[in-house]
């Protein structure tokens, strides 16, 4: 960061990709928190802010998992469509979108972005579905 300040980089966010957060079936996020190993953020995306000068996040996500710890199939608290032959899943509730957005605001995320297209791309019957919000 000292590099940017240096020449006067007017940095406003960092864009964090697909690495930071665990996979599960599918390749889609099995929990869209920090990998357990703690090498992608040791002391947590909060600390992590604080070591970039409090810049804030556009946060990327994948797709979902049909494993994902947030389905109440998976034990989770929340309803997920899941598609057993693409491993993929979609949420069915405003809540879990109110709930995750919140819990990663705390931390720095300014814009999410949700890579939907792979699940029309894959043949996953999923992409169709709505939620009502």
């Amino acid at each position: 960061m000292d590099y940017y300040k240096e020449v006067e980089m007017p940095l406003k966010w960092i864009a964090l990709d697909s690495w930071w957060y665990p996979k599960g079936s599918g390749g889609g996020v099995l929990i869209w928190e920090p990998q357990p190993d703690g090498n992608a953020f040791p002391n947590g995306l909060g600390a992590f802010r604080e070591r970039v000068g409090g810049l804030s996040f556009m946060m990327h996500n994948r797709h979902w998992s049909a494993n994902n710890l947030y389905a109440t199939q998976n034990g989770g608290a929340y309803p997920f469509s899941i598609d057993k032959q693409s491993q993929l899943s979609i949420p069915l509730s405003a809540q879990f979108w109110d709930d995750l957005i919140r819990n990663h605001t705390e931390v720095g995320l300014v814009t999410y972005l949700q890579v939907s297209a792979l699940l029309a791309a894959c043949g996953c019957p999923l992409h169709n579905t709505t939620t009502p919000v």
